[in-house]
């Protein structure tokens, strides 16, 4: 699993911020703004520990830093070297560590108040699932949260649903992204695979349409209100 991680950031570049348009995807945007809605008033708490698992190259965690008001220490660690690389290269906060580190065989010293796990325990088998489940409660004090957010496949819901163990659901969420991100994933490919300048300015002018995306969204609530983007989970440790 770790090579495939590693394989997913060689296409990484300064200009796009990496090959699956990151940074500045709209679908992005509002999945990053529906994940600070739910966890802002615990980043408003004093003396806050936070622990990302799965960072990738920092762009969750730039926006998580903007909202904590009263920061004790921010761990944030990735599978792949590179990325971790990446996060190092852009001194986001001085109480900021990073890690190289496998989630599915995680040890850290002390315990946190919030630990974020977007788009990354669904890539891992169900077992290892489970054992990541465990090892988020072991690291948590009493009291803490933990988020997730992982891609809306019911299978998938619901094995994480049955997995929460001793934790208690706090809130739950389902995102309205499917449509947009339907056409966007296309965009996204022709994006990709332009050789012409033009063209790519034209595509990525489309996939960084704010409005065009939210109205994508308006529709996916009225005509595809099945249809769901992800899932968003916030668990309380008792």
């Amino acid at each position: 699993m770790k090579r495939s991680f590693e394989e997913m950031f060689d296409g990484y570049t300064k200009k796009d911020g990496n090959a699956w348009g990151i940074n500045w995807r709209s679908s992005h945007y509002q999945r990053m703004k529906d994940i600070i809605t739910i966890i802002l008033p615990d980043l408003k708490k004093q003396h806050l520990k936070v622990l990302e698992a799965g960072c990738a190259t920092g762009d969750m965690t730039k926006l998580i830093l903007q909202y904590i008001k009263d920061l004790k220490i921010y761990d944030a660690f990735d599978i792949s070297k590179k990325a971790v690389s990446i996060c190092e290269s852009k001194k986001l906060h001085p109480k900021c560590r990073w890690f190289v580190k496998d989630l599915a065989d995680l040890h850290l010293d002390g315990k946190y108040d919030l630990i974020v796990c977007c788009d990354v325990i669904y890539y891992l088998p169900a077992y290892q699932q489970k054992k990541c489940m465990d090892i988020f409660y072991e690291h948590l004090e009493n009291g803490g949260k933990l988020f997730l957010c992982v891609p809306y496949e019911q299978t998938e819901v619901s094995r994480l649903t049955r997995m929460k163990g001793a934790f208690v659901a706090e809130r739950e969420e389902t995102g309205f992204l499917w449509l947009w991100c339907k056409i966007e994933t296309v965009l996204l490919k022709y994006y990709n695979q332009s050789k012409r300048g033009h063209v790519k300015k034209i595509l990525r002018k489309i996939i960084t349409d704010h409005k065009l995306m939210e109205c994508c969204v308006w529709m996916n609530r009225r005509m595809f209100s099945n249809k769901y983007s992800h899932m968003y989970m916030l668990l309380r440790k008792e």
